[in-house]
């Protein structure tokens, strides 16, 4: 999906800065099934702005008042509505993971860097986890963001499950 389809539904559910929009990707409901950094987000915006889909709002007040805000217009949730009904077949989910290439080569890496890796993977998807628990227990959950939140949740489960039980193997060492 696109960066501009990205940011209309993230837009959808209320005005946000460039900053927050990031944060959904990054930390927030959309972290573990998209991305989008802000090499593409800022120009997404941009061009919704200038096609009318987006509009610029200053901020309100408070600390955050030097910071533009973005909203959704009824034009930009037209577009977001018939992009999402598209019947164009929709593209393989791709897998892409730097921890799953550099593993790949773990036998040219030394034992304590594989060690390494394999923790900090784990304590990711434990945050992560905690992230989709809290879209989980939120009262305004909607049907389809529970229905990925906890799709969202079995995967990142069944990735630390599979380290826990098969990273013994990989460093070599017994059961």
């Amino acid at each position: 999906m696109d960066a501009k389809t990205l940011c209309l539904g993230v837009l959808l559910k209320g005005p946000a800065t460039g900053y927050d929009i990031r944060k959904a990707f990054e930390s927030g409901p959309f972290g573990h099934f998209c991305g989008a950094g802000f090499g593409s987000i800022y120009p997404a915006l941009h061009k919704l702005e200038k096609e009318g889909l987006i509009e610029a709002r200053a901020g309100d007040g408070s600390k955050r008042a030097t910071r533009k805000f973005f909203a959704l217009t009824r034009k930009g949730e037209t577009a977001l509505r018939r992009e999402l009904a598209n019947p164009a077949p929709l593209g393989p989910d791709l897998m892409r993971s730097e921890f799953m290439f550099r593993l790949f080569f773990a036998h040219l890496m030394p034992h304590e860097r594989i060690a390494a890796l394999i923790a900090e993977r784990k304590a990711l998807y434990k945050k992560k986890l905690v992230i989709v628990e809290g879209v989980l227990s939120r009262k305004d959950c909607r049907p389809g963001e529970r229905f990925i939140a906890e799709m969202g949740r079995d995967l990142v489960l069944t990735a630390l499950n599979h380290l826990e039980k098969n990273a013994p193997g990989l460093l070599g060492e017994k059961d």
